[in-house]
């Protein structure tokens, strides 16, 4: 009977982790009422909406979330534990990665313009951990300021030497 009522939990905890990334709830954002609606209008027997509420208050305990005044808000811990930790060391040298990764697939040359419009597909269409896709854009700015490309006067994104070179190491 223990190990049922831990399959119930588990799949709980899963339900629920799989509603906050249909919500996309990052870090110190707090469910919001559609969660709440989700639950209560979902297929789950009556026991198994109230195995929900009683695993969400587990997942505070676990430190996933944090209740305030009613409200349930993901936690930084939370946050990782649903979306993943970085696995580069950090999220912006993943983003690092994808974005020479993005350059690659565009087959740039030094010089050649990596276009907004490019980028901003990528970084909307990729299936990429959310924290990754957040760091996205300032990256490549560090990756500007860094030399591995170039800002000209009217806003062009230029790859350089240096940039084209390095493709390879990431």
């Amino acid at each position: 009977m223990n190990s049922i009522q831990n399959d119930y939990e588990n799949n709980s905890r899963h339900y629920i982790f799989d509603l906050v990334r249909q919500f996309t709830i990052r870090q110190s954002h707090c469910l919001p009422n559609a969660f709440v609606m989700k639950v209560k209008t979902s297929s789950l027997s009556l026991q198994c909406q109230d195995l929900v509420w009683s695993t969400l208050e587990s997942l505070v305990d676990e430190g996933i979330f944090r209740k305030d005044n009613g409200n349930y808000f993901l936690t930084e811990l939370g946050d990782q534990k649903i979306y993943g930790t970085p696995t580069g060391g950090s999220y912006s040298l993943e983003a690092r990665k994808e974005i020479f990764n993005l350059v690659k697939t565009q087959r740039l040359q030094p010089g050649h313009a990596l276009s907004d419009r490019a980028f901003y597909q990528f970084a909307m269409t990729a299936n990429l951990n959310p924290n990754v896709k957040n760091a996205l854009a300032d990256e490549l700015v560090n990756m500007i300021g860094e030399g591995f490309f170039e800002q000209t006067a009217d806003d062009r994104t230029l790859l350089t030497e240096k940039g084209f070179s390095a493709i390879n190491t990431y």
